[in-house]
């Protein structure tokens, strides 16, 4: 399968579209795109095909900012460059896109992780007038002070005192943001494909660079389910069809047990293969019981649990900015076994840029032990944790990422953040506090504790 010269106009008009920068660069972009697909002519248009041409665009990025450094000052690298690097990413979506209806996906479940120039993302300490320090990212921070200000439904306890416990620790030079790709592109391409639709009443292909945000599907049988595809923002949730509920629920009593938690993660395993949802990309699926936590009647039982699967990138687990473990959630009902709901399945392409890391690791075991980014207390309650002379011991770290939300000019960005996860050793004394998280990127912490 070739891409002809009308695909390609069409991949470079539609890039030109969403970086309007590179308008006037349309030759360079036509030279960048011929030269990498003439090293495959007749290669077919598939993951690996496309793995293979992500790389050759990055060294070949790599190469042009090589060239101009050697002569321009180091300090004065053309914005092109800059422009260029934030647009490989969008060429290699869109060279699928273009196959959209041939079965290429639109929004790739199995995470990729596209690199791009250093510090590609801007300042991550930068803030607008009025943000705290600390709150960058979308996250309190403690500011030096052991009162950390924790996102909304987090318990802190800045009455305890941390202790680091584990063994030494090192750091690399440098640590790699990731950046989430979004549905931007599907959202043209579904546009572009729905311009072509004969309405009728309306002539959709009179509209200008339409772009189509989201759409929703009802199956309309028994036990249905809404499907709500928010194309922009590249992400699915899956609930019950009220309408085709409606009925139903009469036949349905109250649970009589809770059932094991084997069977409850088959359930979430058949509903997921039912609808191709592939759960192999995630890490062992969880069934949570912090209900427990909250409800000291022996009698009470819930309706319904969710089965989690965490999220892995790189071999490193995601954690939400609540501090919970992200990933794909399923709510099933304890009653009659049915799923009611899905969340957390987005696209899983990154663009990733390095950032310099703090290396000095007796300051990042010091903001451990003063709480650091945040504490989380995913199952506690302020009434079951031990007074304020208790000692909570930090174990060697592992590393992750955290979720951060950021408004950029505008956009929201979701960038996922290197850090140190700390467990806490043991939780026999009630406090339930889970881990305390440290962010890497020397800029992240500058902005938040002094030095």
């Amino acid at each position: 399968m070739r891409i002809s010269e009308e695909e390609k106009n069409k991949i470079i008009e539609d890039i030109c579209a969403l970086h309007k920068d590179l308008a006037s660069q349309r030759e360079e972009l036509r030279e960048l795109l011929d030269a990498l697909l003439l090293l495959r002519p007749r290669a077919e248009i598939s993951d690996r095909f496309r793995a293979e041409l992500r790389d050759s665009l990055v060294a070949r990025a790599r190469e042009l900012s090589l060239r101009e450094r050697e002569t321009h000052h180091r300090f004065a690298l053309p914005r092109f460059n800059y422009l260029l690097a934030g647009a490989l990413a969008s060429l290699v979506l869109l060279v699928g896109a273009v196959y959209l209806w041939g079965g290429e996906a639109l929004l790739p479940g199995k995470p990729s992780v596209v690199a791009v120039h250093e510090k590609m993302f801007g300042d991550l300490s930068s803030r607008e007038e009025g943000v705290p320090a600390g709150e960058v990212l979308g996250f309190g921070g403690a500011g030096g002070s052991p009162a950390i200000s924790a996102p909304s439904g987090l318990f802190v306890a800045p009455s305890y005192r941390f202790e680091y416990r584990g063994v030494p620790i090192s750091v690399p030079q440098s640590v790699r943001v990731l950046r989430r790709i979004k549905g931007d592109y599907a959202s043209k391409a579904f546009a572009d494909r729905l311009r072509k639709t004969e309405l009728g009443i309306f002539d959709l292909s009179r509209l200008g660079n339409p772009l189509l945000q989201s759409f929703s599907l009802i199956e309309d049988r028994p036990y249905g389910y809404e499907i709500h595809v928010n194309l922009a923002e590249g992400n699915i949730t899956i609930n019950q069809s009220w309408v085709s509920w409606q009925g139903e629920e009469e036949q349905v009593g109250m649970p009589n047990a809770i059932p094991e938690d084997g069977v409850l993660i088959g359930v979430a395993d058949g509903f997921l293969a039912v609808y191709g949802i592939d759960r192999d990309i995630y890490d062992t699926p969880l069934v949570s019981h912090d209900w427990r936590v909250f409800q000291n009647d022996p009698d009470f039982m819930p309706d319904a649990l969710r089965v989690s699967y965490p999220a892995m990138i790189t071999d490193n687990p995601v954690f939400e900015s609540s501090g919970e473990q992200a990933g794909l959630s399923v709510l099933i009902r304890l009653r009659d076994l049915r799923v009611l709901s899905l969340w957390g399945l987005a696209a899983q392409s990154y663009e990733g840029s390095l950032y310099p890391a703090e290396r000095d690791t007796d300051r990042l075991i010091s903001i451990a032990e003063q709480g650091g980014w945040f504490s989380a207390f995913p199952t506690g309650l302020p009434s079951q944790r031990s007074d304020a002379s208790s000692v909570l011991y930090l174990d060697t770290p592992f590393r992750g990422y955290v979720k951060s939300m950021r408004d950029r000019e505008g956009t929201m960005e979701e960038l996922l953040v290197p850090s140190f996860i700390f467990p806490v050793q043991g939780e026999e004394d009630g406090s339930h506090l889970s881990r305390v998280i440290v962010p890497l990127p020397r800029e992240v912490l500058d902005s938040s504790w002094d030095r």
